[in-house]
């Protein structure tokens, strides 16, 4: 399972399942730009799911809610505060 979310913040996730077993782990890729697919992307940070889970839509929720833990420490991607279009006072 797989899927693509966002923006949040200006940031999308690329989030999928990998099965373990029985069981599924979920992964999730952060990036500054709408992905084509969750695989071969650049991404900022990568997490995975918290545990190991019965089924594939708890893993990747999982992965998705650690995902968004990790955006809500960052700063916001989006004009004009992104460092790519961030005013010289703005970046101080």
């Amino acid at each position: 399972m797989e899927r693509i979310t966002g923006p949040v913040k200006g940031y999308y996730i690329a989030a999928y399942t990998v099965e373990s077993g029985d069981e599924f782990v979920g992964f999730a890729k952060i990036c500054i730009s709408q992905p084509d697919s969750v695989h071969n992307i650049n991404a900022q940070h990568k997490v995975r799911s918290y545990h190991l889970y019965s089924t594939e839509s708890q893993a990747l929720e999982s992965a998705e809610f650690r995902a968004r833990e990790t955006i809500a420490g960052l700063p916001a991607n989006w004009h004009p505060f992104n460092l790519d279009s961030m005013m010289d006072s703005l970046r101080k």
